[in-house]
């Protein structure tokens, strides 16, 4: 067989298997990027390789604060409660006031971790996260933690022991 016979019976085999739908590629071609100086475009109606990814977000979030990484304020757990298959947590930011930063509730038995979140708001004298709460929690010891994040702060509470029922 000629070069341009094998070419030919290539080119033929290959437009038969993508017609019938049996061609695709191997999966470590589709998860990979493309080679540098090649670039990529979706093709009407077929899914792209290389998805377009959102730009950074500045703003800060429950999960980042600021430019502070390092605590610098104190979060007190002033009631938890693992009654009726959830978790019920109450807690402050102690000598802070201020509106607008997030509480997260962290809960870890194990491999699992479960989190919930609110707005914190500001009292006369701290700063308060108020009831945060788990549902469907399965039964056992669990630990947790309240983190408080804003722009300015972030502090996370002293882990406390939780049996849940």
């Amino acid at each position: 067989m000629t070069g341009a016979m094998v070419w030919r019976a290539t080119a033929v085999a290959v437009a038969v298997m993508a017609m019938s739908g049996c061609a695709t590629a191997p999966r470590s071609a589709i998860d990979s990027p493309p080679p540098d100086g090649v670039t990529t475009s979706a093709v009407p109606g077929t899914p792209s390789s290389n998805p377009p990814t959102a730009p950074a977000d500045p703003t800060p979030t429950a999960t980042s604060p600021g430019t502070n990484v390092q605590p610098d304020v104190a979060v007190s757990v002033i009631r938890a409660s693992g009654d009726g298959g959830a978790i019920t947590v109450a807690a402050q930011v102690n000598g802070l006031v201020e509106d607008g930063g997030a509480c997260i509730l962290t809960a870890t038995s194990g491999a699992q971790s479960l989190t919930a979140s609110s707005q914190a708001s500001a009292d006369t004298q701290s700063t308060i996260c108020g009831a945060l709460a788990i549902s469907s929690v399965a039964a056992g010891d669990w630990s947790v933690t309240v983190a408080y994040s804003s722009p300015q702060h972030y502090g996370i509470s002293a882990p406390m022991d939780v049996k849940v029922s």
